[in-house]
């Protein structure tokens, strides 16, 4: 294939879909805003992988590189949801083995690494100024510290997260299905602490979750309604340990574990939603860009990797003269989301 696609956001959604579009012949180039030297700042959010993630790994060619990484194996979850007697989810019987506690920074320089590997060319600290799709090509202008300049593409990919702002040019509106919001926190750890599975604690109207990842840290988060439980945007040390001695199972863990805060807590997005319209002339949404699960669900970036996968083979259809395949590409995302909001609506309404 000849055709030159520009993907916008070097998160992990837009470096699988590199790399599924350099494995299918397509020129790439991958637009980032930010600098690499940001992009693998100190921490970053987004840790859990489960068992089914491996296929795709494997499709990426990049599960031996995965394998020997430093990201800590997770065995299972132990849940308190509305009660204080725990539920015990292992995946001892899982087909496909155990999941994973990331190392995010690695598991996101490892995709980008195997992308420009494969030939994609990356640009990094460059915005997009100017976009135009006329002739069945997208005229763009980009700036970055070299300068301005102009490229074309035959087609664009929004892999820009939650702020989907390709989309956002196309004037589509995203549809919430519940918002929601989450107070992040990581913390150093004892060196001797191997308890691997991820805890769940509700509180009130909101929940906890904590997860040991690799480094000797453990990452903590408070998810809540705003319009039901007001907080700080960026609460204090004192403010957070307030808000944790309400939960026991949590403050119990991070005792266990000798847990001690090492970076300001941040409150971050955590919607449920999806984009009203995923594809358009030219373009199509993944990841986070397309659509948001809860948190609570750790499909994030497995679905990331997986819509990659699926946009990548729509548009090589798409090119092949199937004039449908970006229409099933979408069909199947909103099929997808709608199922997750019933079964996220059963579970909100049974607790």
């Amino acid at each position: 294939m000849n055709q030159k696609i520009l993907v916008l956001g070097a998160g992990t959604a837009g470096c699988a879909a590199s790399i599924f579009l350099r494995q299918l012949g397509f020129e790439v180039t991958l637009v980032e805003r930010q600098s690499q030297a940001s992009s693998t700042g100190t921490f970053k959010i987004g840790e859990s992988l489960s068992p089914d993630a491996s296929k795709l790994l494997q499709q990426l060619n990049v599960w031996e590189s995965f394998c020997q990484a430093s990201h800590l194996k997770c065995y299972g979850n132990v849940s308190y949801w509305h009660s204080k007697t725990p539920t015990h989810h292992d995946f001892l019987q899982h087909p496909l083995g155990h999941g994973w506690h990331l190392d995010r920074l690695a598991f996101d320089q490892m995709l980008l690494n195997k992308a420009t590997d494969l030939g994609a060319q990356l640009l990094t600290e460059t915005r997009i100024t100017s976009i135009r799709f006329e002739n069945e090509q997208w005229k763009v202008e980009l700036n970055n510290p070299q300068g301005s300049h102009s490229t074309k593409a035959d087609f664009m990919i929004d892999a820009t997260g939650r702020n989907s702002w390709l989309a956002r040019q196309m004037g589509i509106d995203r549809l919430y299905e519940a918002e929601q919001l989450a107070l992040v926190a990581f913390l150093n750890i004892a060196e001797d602490f191997e308890d691997s599975r991820t805890l769940v604690e509700t509180e009130g109207a909101g929940w906890w979750y904590a997860a040991p990842i690799p480094g000797n840290r453990m990452v903590t988060t408070y998810f809540y309604p705003p319009e039901r439980i007001k907080l700080p945007t960026q609460p204090t040390a004192e403010e957070w340990q307030k808000l944790l001695e309400q939960s026991p199972q949590t403050t119990k863990r991070i005792a266990q574990a000798q847990g001690e805060l090492i970076a300001d807590c941040q409150t971050v997005a955590a919607h449920s939603s999806i984009l009203e319209v995923l594809y358009g002339s030219g373009w199509v949404a993944i990841g986070d860009a397309a659509l948001t699960y809860d948190p609570i669900s750790a499909h994030g970036i497995t679905m990331a990797m997986a819509t990659a996968r699926d946009a990548a083979n729509a548009i090589l259809s798409y090119f092949k003269g199937n004039t449908e395949a970006l229409n099933a590409y979408e069909s199947v995302l909103w099929a997808a989301f709608q199922r997750y909001a019933e079964d996220r609506q059963g579970f909100v309404v049974k607790d």
